[in-house]
């Protein structure tokens, strides 16, 4: 059991502006608090919710880069992200040799940030050459570089990957969660969310609350499509 991160929490000394964002988004409006379960914590919500602004402001308050990699990586193309990482604090039971940020949609630049250290420093990058691969073997090959026990946060990885792709996520989310690993990771993925353990959380107009897997949209609307593929193709798809 990892359990290097217990919760997250608004800044008690800092003063909060609820009108401006992220804390006018709908599911920050009344967040004060945010308990961490000790193996595996989702993120789900509909696009613009702020599951990928709250897992990016931990993972920067924990000293990762925005656009993802290790704390040894230091590189910024395009400073976007919120400042929500100064309003909170992640309150922390141990400290692992090893954190890493991926995200799917600042992967490239992290490629391309690894291969230049590498060519500079004469070697072969840890996650090897992912340039030379495609999106989502370099993902898995990043994956497979991952040295547990260690914190290791997760945006929308299903963006990069197949289904099958994605069971194969899942083996390797078992793996580092049994030596030792904390994992959050934000996702819409029904697959990933599946594992079967660890806590979902949906970021709503209700705020951000805990929910069962079988009560995800993901889950509910990926089943009704599935069961009523023609009802879509009618009102939806092509004549």
């Amino acid at each position: 059991m990892g359990g290097f991160l217990s919760e997250v929490i608004v800044h008690p000394r800092i003063e909060v502006n609820r009108s401006k964002f992220p804390f006018n988004l709908p599911a920050f409006r009344s967040f004060d608090r945010l308990p961490l379960h000790p193996d595996l914590t989702f993120f789900v919500g509909e696009n613009g919710s702020g599951k990928s602004t709250m897992l990016e402001a931990i993972a920067v308050n924990y000293g990762l880069p925005a656009e993802g990699g290790t704390k040894d990586h230091r590189f910024s193309t395009y400073d976007s992200h919120s400042d929500l990482h100064d309003k909170i604090i992640v309150a922390k039971a141990g400290y692992p040799a090893e954190a890493m940020f991926l995200r799917a949609e600042t992967f490239y630049n992290v490629a391309s940030y690894v291969d230049r250290q590498a060519r500079s420093a004469g070697g072969a990058p840890r996650m090897g050459w992912i340039h030379k691969r495609s999106h989502g073997e370099g993902f898995h090959d990043a994956l497979a570089s991952l040295k547990p026990p260690g914190v290791y946060f997760m945006d929308e990885p299903e963006s990069a990957l197949s289904v099958q792709g994605q069971l194969k996520l899942l083996a390797r989310m078992k793996w580092l969660i049994a030596e030792g690993s904390q994992l959050v990771i934000a996702t819409h993925s029904p697959v990933l969310l599946g594992f079967g353990a660890g806590w979902i959380y949906e970021f709503c107009p209700e705020g951000i609350l805990r929910r069962e897997y079988e009560d995800t949209p993901s889950y509910q609307l990926t089943l009704d499509f599935l069961r009523n593929r023609r009802r879509y193709k009618d009102i939806l798809g092509p004549e």
